[in-house]
């Protein structure tokens, strides 16, 4: 057998690959990052940086995730003071979840009676003359929503490069533009990975692949079921300020946790995903989407999508009726049939960690993930926070 080049190799350069990078480094574990093209250049670099919690149903998964967005002040000035990249971290922006139907009422404010009472979460029912008077730019027709307070919000590209920085700062490598054809096996135990640059050995293989997850997993023979859908979001021109905090419609429940929801909708909007979301970043631009299509691996956007999300956002907007629009993207979001990533070891397989599976998760889940999979690596197990619900077996179950 090779020497190895590294304790751990972790697989994919995005929001979560780079925080168990740098988290393994923290912890004094010799970490080798490799990224099939560049840093960020997969969702992470195709998303907004919502750290919100209103959109996790009320559980484990909501309870990671206020743990782990509770991880950002520190970590903004960690990084800052390590780097001198500022990852735009902005507390308790807010974010509100604005309806437009009266019949999604009843459902969403079931929800944030559940998480209020469960997880303690800052969370209220408001009218639509209520919302206005924190979005005032909000259609009055509008039914009113949601209104969550401690959320947050970051610019996801600087924090991936800041953690990388910072990662390699402390002793771990990254190489980019090597894509990952094989995972090298001895015996029951990932021992390293075949590379387009050339192959890698470690004692353990941490898949941090995101959309991508599943295809690395099917690589050692690995059935993780992940794939990708695909959110598209388009740009307007620079406008005065318009919107404070971030902003969604109901669908965004409905799409990610009750379909239900959705009934009586076009059908095309349905096979879209079509929902509403909106944000203004710090130089004036805004960006609006959402779909979440099943589209395989294909990143391209569509007429008929944005023409869509332009009629919603103006519905919830009117302001924006005459902004100019001058690019349009789209990211892939790594689903899962539950909306959970899947973490932890895999039955098999010694030594290949899963950390893969966020979808629309990833930014807030990042701090969490990798500090659970640096301690899973150092010590045998995690301390901070139970990953038994996210585990892969939970799809073998009948």
């Amino acid at each position: 057998m090779k020497n190895t080049n590294a304790q751990v190799i972790v697989v994919g350069g995005g929001i979560i690959g780079a925080a168990v990078t740098y988290s393994l480094a923290k912890e004094g574990v010799s970490a080798l990052l490799v990224e099939k093209s560049g840093l960020a250049s997969g969702t992470a670099g195709a998303t907004d940086g919502y750290i919100t919690y209103h959109t996790k149903k009320a559980g484990i998964l909501l309870k990671m995730a206020m743990k782990s967005g509770s991880m950002f002040e520190g970590l903004s000035e960690e990084l800052l003071d390590m780097t001198g990249i500022d990852i735009e971290y902005e507390k308790d922006c807010g974010s509100l979840q604005v309806l437009d139907r009266e019949e999604e009422w009843s459902y969403v404010a079931q929800m944030v009676q559940e998480q209020r009472d469960t997880a303690g979460l800052d969370i209220a029912m408001h009218s639509i003359e209520e919302l206005r008077r924190i979005e005032p730019a909000l259609n009055p027709s509008l039914v009113g929503g949601l209104y969550s307070p401690s959320a947050s919000k970051v610019n996801p590209i600087k924090t991936v490069l800041a953690y990388a920085k910072a990662a390699k700062m402390m002793g771990a490598r990254i190489i980019e533009n090597a894509e990952v054809t094989g995972i090298i096996a001895d015996h029951g135990h990932a021992k390293g990975v075949n590379t387009t640059a050339g192959d890698f050995y470690a004692d353990y293989v941490v898949n941090a692949a995101g959309t991508w997850g599943g295809k690395i997993a099917a690589l050692a023979g690995l059935q993780m079921p992940i794939k990708p859908r695909r959110g598209q979001i388009f740009v307007t021109e620079l406008l005065p300020a318009l919107i404070h905090g971030t902003m969604q419609c109901g669908r965004t429940t409905a799409i990610k946790i009750n379909p239900e929801m959705l009934r009586g909708l076009d059908q095309k909007v349905v096979d879209m995903g079509m929902g509403f979301c909106i944000e203004q970043t710090m130089d004036g631009s805004v960006l609006i989407g959402f779909t979440r299509e099943f589209a395989g691996f294909d990143r391209s956007t569509t007429l008929d999508a944005i023409e869509l999300m332009a009629q919603r956002a103006v519905l919830f907007i009117p302001a924006l009726c005459s902004a100019g629009i001058i690019r349009s993207f789209s990211g892939l979001r790594p689903y899962t049939p539950d909306g959970k990533p899947i973490l932890g070891r895999v039955d098999g397989l010694e030594g290949f960690i899963m950390a893969a599976g966020h979808e629309g998760d990833g930014i807030c889940l990042a701090p969490l993930t990798g500090k659970l999979t640096a301690e899973l690596v150092a010590d045998g197990r995690t301390s901070s926070f139970s990953i038994e619900e996210f585990s892969h077996q939970r799809f073998e179950k009948s």
